[in-house]
């Protein structure tokens, strides 16, 4: 396992981009359902500091030249996962580099310790849409705390701000299991920063659309 673990890794470098503070999110897709390798690199990026704040990229693709190492390294790969049938390697790289694989076959997805792709804008939506659910129509933010428990579970409380109300307001959420496993997911991932230590953590979501966080620790 440790070395389909490298040759993954070093399929990632392709997609990884540290230093570049519009790049959010990104996948390598090599495809043999044809018969012949084809690779496409998708970049989920930021078009704007604004745009980055509200946590809406834009999914861009790029082209890749068919390197030998992306050659050998997708063959290699093929046999060693070889208990399952597919033709597709989808390589998930999220903002802090950590790398999630996933194989398809004629278009679906296989069960191979499988977990769907994810994007941090889709999980933050989603978040979003769950804290919103019995908020006011003119709320001014909604926000989710949490704390990590010793067992590495979590408690949370939710709250909403009201314009020209000096103190926030406890709500509930749409589904509060919910609610708390994507928080932990966020955080856990770094998937807003290097946040992986966390121990409690704030996140409040603005009606315009931006996003900001806060570990408490």
């Amino acid at each position: 396992m440790e070395r389909l673990e490298q040759l993954l890794s070093d399929l990632s470098k392709y997609v990884f981009k540290p230093n570049d503070l519009m790049w959010q999110d990104g996948l390598l897709r090599l495809d043999m359902s044809e018969g012949n390798l084809d690779v496409k690199l998708i970049q989920f990026e930021f078009e704007s500091i604004e745009e980055k704040e509200m946590m809406r990229p834009v999914e861009n693709v790029y082209p890749l030249n068919l390197t030998d190492e992306i050659t050998n390294n997708f063959n290699e790969i093929k046999k060693l996962v070889s208990e399952i049938e597919w033709d597709t390697l989808v390589l998930e790289v999220t903002h802090n580099g950590h790398f999630i694989p996933h194989y398809e076959f004629e278009g679906e997805e296989v069960s191979y310790k499988k977990s769907n792709v994810v994007t941090t804008e889709y999980i933050l939506t989603n978040l979003h849409n769950c804290l919103m659910y019995n908020a006011s129509d003119n709320y001014e933010y909604v926000a989710i705390q949490i704390e990590k428990t010793e067992k590495n579970e979590s408690k949370a409380s939710y709250m909403e701000a009201l314009p020209e109300e000096e103190h926030v307001k406890f709500i509930r959420p749409g589904e509060d299991v919910y609610a708390q496993n994507l928080t932990m997911q966020i955080f856990d991932e770094n998937r807003l920063g290097e946040t992986s230590q966390w121990k409690k953590a704030l996140l409040v979501f603005y009606k315009s659309g931006k996003v900001k966080y806060k570990i408490i620790n």
